[in-house]
């Protein structure tokens, strides 16, 4: 976890931890939410994916749709991960 770093500093970080995944909050308005400008920073930036998130309370999702592409290189073996993740 990073609190109050510059985003180059943050993606420095990231590629230091050869992270996978980076998650972010979504800035809020009244009716809805957007990614901020860090957010933004990081997602052109980043060399692993970032997922903007909306802040509040967990959730816990039954049911939930994950896209695989059967023919990129080494898909096989996110396929089988994600197939298996669903089971449990």
């Amino acid at each position: 976890v990073l609190h109050g770093r510059d985003s180059r500093a943050i993606v420095e970080e990231i590629n230091a931890q050869q992270c996978d995944l980076v998650m972010v909050p979504a800035d809020c308005g009244e009716d809805r939410f957007h990614a901020g400008k860090q957010a933004l920073f990081l997602m052109r930036h980043c060399p692993c994916p970032v997922l903007v998130v909306r802040p509040g309370p967990a959730k816990r999702y039954p049911k939930v749709v994950a896209t695989v592409e059967l023919d990129a290189e080494g898909g096989e073996g996110i396929t089988r991960e994600v197939l298996k993740m669903g089971k449990q």
